[in-house]
């Protein structure tokens, strides 16, 4: 039994090994160099390619990789980027395992990738990922940063490198390919922590190309990255939509903001027919109860009490009718100085009843 035990405890230790993200005294990763590749189609999807070198120190299972999914518009909405996910492979094309975790925020999207062999080596990653929303489409006229467009162009923005990463990136760079025969217009890069207005990337264009060549001009530190952009002519994306449809989406998208009013509308109409009090008018006294109903059922309804004065009604009520007799007896008293008056109540029988 003690055999056993100590078995299973072994089994444990070795699957509590370093995994991706976890550091212990005598293990560390570092990125060695990682290099994007940023494809721009015709039809407005990007392709992306990573390609990572790392060193590991110590014994590793592998990486975790979040792409980031936060991206904002050309008119600066906040929108989810469309991933689609298309695997690793090592540096020789083999492809890895890897499986997709909960990422820490809702905003991410999180790749463990299994990298065999990971113990005191180094080894090429290659990630692969299509994006079909991360192109930003500006009319002229609208607003960038302390100015307005001037034309309408294309642009891609885009974290190279993502600003998760809790080891140093030794070397970074990043190119974006544009479809053919279309020239960049403006392009920049950044490279720092999140938010981060530094533009320490070195750029180089090749106009003829369509490409545009980014390298940070230093080592990125833990939570540090290289964002890039480039701009283009309007036109080179087939599914490029006009201003008249964007405000259509936009109107769409906010449709819901307009519930409250709509329901405070209606609500108000169904009010103003059915719900309000009548107007005021002339009241006509009525000295007979509604047909079928007693006096005390009427007096009952309007206040909703059954009072004494609904109970004396009733009593004249069947008096009028004959159910009941009332007479009146007076009674005087200290030598006829004082009258008091009763009344006695006979049950009879109406004419014609039983």
């Amino acid at each position: 039994m003690r055999r056993m035990l100590l078995l299973a405890a072994a089994l444990l230790l070795a699957f509590a090994a370093p995994a991706a993200g976890q550091y212990t005294a005598d293990s560390s990763i570092v990125i060695r160099s990682f290099d994007t590749e940023l494809r721009v189609q015709p039809d407005g999807t990007v392709e992306v390619r990573e390609k990572l070198r790392l060193k590991f120190t110590g014994e590793w299972r592998g990486i975790l990789r979040d792409l980031a999914l936060d991206h904002n518009t050309a008119r600066g909405r906040r929108e989810r980027l469309q991933i689609e996910i298309d695997g690793a492979t090592d540096g020789r094309g083999e492809a890895l395992r890897w499986q997709e975790d909960d990422a820490e925020n809702s905003w991410a999207r999180r790749m463990r990738i299994f990298i065999p062999r990971a113990h005191n080596a180094e080894r090429t990653v290659v990630i692969r990922y299509r994006v079909r929303n991360a192109v930003r489409f500006y009319f002229a006229g609208d607003a960038m940063g302390d100015s307005r467009a001037a034309a309408d162009f294309d642009e891609l923005y885009w974290n190279s490198t993502g600003v998760s990463w809790d080891m140093p990136i030794e070397r970074a760079t990043a190119r974006i390919v544009l479809p053919p025969g279309v020239r960049p217009l403006q392009w920049a890069g950044y490279a720092g922590p999140a938010g981060s207005t530094d533009r320490g990337v070195e750029v180089s264009v090749d106009s003829a190309r369509g490409v545009v060549a980014f390298r940070a001009e230093r080592p990125l530190g833990a939570f540090e990255g290289m964002t890039v952009a480039a701009g283009w002519p309007a036109g080179a994306i087939a599914m490029r939509p006009t201003e008249a449809e964007m405000r259509r989406a936009e109107a769409v998208r906010l449709w819901p903001l307009l519930l409250p009013i709509l329901t405070f509308l209606l609500s108000l109409r169904a009010w103003r027919r059915r719900g309000r009090d009548p107007r005021a008018q002339s009241v006509v006294v009525g000295y007979e109860p509604p047909e079928g109903m007693t006096p005390a059922e009427v007096g009952t309804l309007i206040d909703h009490q059954a009072e004494m004065r609904d109970i004396t009604s009733t009593l004249v009520d069947l008096a009028v009718r004959g159910y009941v007799g009332i007479e009146e007896q007076q009674e005087k008293k200290l030598l006829g100085l004082i009258t008091s008056t009763e009344y006695v109540f006979h049950q009879r029988t109406p004419p014609g009843g039983r």
